[in-house]
């Protein structure tokens, strides 16, 4: 059941109940629209929770953006139960139950691949790329069957924090089957790939050469690795890190007590010092990339900013795009800045800003084919899976094949993986790659030949891909 998040942008919220057993897949808010006058958030419906409290096991979160997040202090207090999400999702629910002294909610940091039953429910995290770090999609199992949750995410083979999407354990469910996928559909109408977010940090890179005055960066609080590269970028460039804006404050302070956010010593200034420093030695990163009455970049825009107000010699950059209903707020922002003399810069002019979201054939369609409906249909048909082949890993390598390459991963998804142990060479045939060497006995294959084939076809595609991708990038 759905209390939010379907036909809307935003407000994500998704009931689970067999039995007398409910869990809850993440509690968001989304912005009002214009016409909702005195109205701050929008939160879900939660009458259905109310009526069954004392059945809710627990609450999953996939990651902590606020259409996912926004809601918490406000139904957890109503509908109180176990929370469990990764380790920045949870110090981000943290924060806003602490500042609507919400208590007594207990907490569960999970990694990617953890399992936790709550009653009848098996639910695994499973690690995706997306604009926040620790988003994670995650199966849900009961009696009935898995459902999987996609939450938000992209396919990118370059991601900031090395963690490549987990199409393998994707792939285990298809194996399994699967009872439905509810998968977001963001960017499901645009073709191609989304970029990866390195290009934004080249992008960054070209535009600090560039920079006469002080840079502002408008962008979202929460997008932890985008706020490092930038940071880093920044200080190659000798400026120094000014954070502004209420949640940019106290996410990147969240941030850096946990180690996601990391600013050497010196670096960070407070904005009570700013005008202690040449324009030329500044990084100001503030909230307001949606034009929001209140945020930082709006009221600088309007004047009415206490500490910072801007300058001809300012390049204000704004990396992001509009969330659908905000372009008049953003553009009115926008504008304004231009008159003020600012050199202005956002994501039509330049690549400051790329989509957290999937497009269609290079990421839909591959997590698609990792739970494929087609091989659901074995299990309704109980025909038993094909038989796998057999992959056999030195120990030493095993952090490499997790992470993986494209090839590392397809492969993976048409394996079952043996790590460390005797390395058999009876009967087998090894397949070198530049991550690891893999061991494929013979015997453990249902047809060697058609594998082989099967393999060579692969890399092949891989070689092509790659090649694609460098060119695109």
């Amino acid at each position: 059941m759905s209390l939010g998040g379907v036909d809307e942008i935003g407000k994500n919220m998704y009931v689970f109940e067999y039995g007398e057993d409910i869990v809850v897949v993440d509690c968001g808010s989304v912005f009002p629209k214009e016409d909702m006058l005195g109205v701050d958030l929008v939160i879900p419906d939660i009458s259905y929770l109310l009526a069954k409290k004392d059945n809710i096991r627990g609450y999953l979160f996939t990651h902590g953006h606020e259409d996912h997040i926004g809601a918490t202090p406000y139904i957890l207090k109503q509908v109180p139960a176990h929370i469990y999400g990764t380790k920045l999702t949870l110090a981000l629910v943290d924060l806003k139950l602490k500042e609507y002294r919400v208590d007594g909610i207990p907490m569960h940091v999970v990694e990617p691949r953890d399992t936790v039953q709550l009653g009848c429910f098996t639910c695994q995290f499973i690690h995706v790329s997306h604009s926040i770090a620790g988003a994670c999609a995650i199966a849900i199992t009961c009696p009935a069957g898995t459902v999987i949750c996609s939450g938000d995410f992209k396919v990118d083979y370059t991601p900031i924090d090395g963690q490549v999407t987990d199409l393998q354990t994707f792939a285990h469910y298809g194996e399994q089957g699967v009872l439905a996928f509810l998968c977001e559909s963001t960017n499901v109408e645009r073709p191609g790939y989304t970029m990866s977010e390195l290009k934004v940090g080249e992008t960054f890179e070209k535009m600090f050469s560039q920079a006469e005055g002080r840079v502002i960066v408008a962008m979202f609080a929460s997008n932890i690795h985008r706020m490092q590269m930038i940071i880093d970028g920044a200080i190659r460039y000798g400026r120094r890190v000014c954070f502004i804006g209420r949640s940019m404050v106290n996410v990147s302070r969240v941030a850096m007590s946990i180690g996601e956010l990391q600013i050497p010593e010196g670096w960070l200034i407070d904005m009570d010092v700013l005008d202690q420093y040449p324009d030329n030695e500044i990084l100001v990163m503030t909230t307001g990339s949606q034009g929001e009455p209140m945020a930082g970049l709006t009221r600088m825009a309007y004047a009415e900013h206490r500490k910072l107000q801007i300058r001809q010699s300012d390049m204000v950059i704004i990396s992001a795009t509009p969330i659908p209903g905000n372009e008049k707020f953003i553009s009115r922002v926008i504008n304004q800045l231009y008159r003020l003399g600012a050199q202005v810069v956002y994501s039509a002019m330049a690549e400051v800003h790329v989509s957290g979201h999937a497009c269609q054939e290079a990421e839909f369609e591959r997590i698609m084919t990792a739970i494929r409906a087609v091989r659901n249909r074995r299990a309704e048909m109980n025909v038993p899976p094909k038989k796998k082949a057999a992959l056999y890993i030195d120990t030493q390598f095993e952090d490499t094949f997790r992470s993986g390459s494209m090839y590392m991963q397809r492969l993976a998804m048409a394996s079952d993986v043996v790590v460390g142990g005797a390395m058999p060479t009876e009967d087998s045939v090894s397949v070198v790659t530049a991550d690891a060497k893999i061991y494929i006995p013979m015997k453990e294959l249902v047809d060697f030949d058609k594998e082989r084939e099967r393999l060579s076809t692969e890399l092949k595609k891989t070689q092509d891909d790659l090649a694609f991708f460098e060119k695109k990038l």
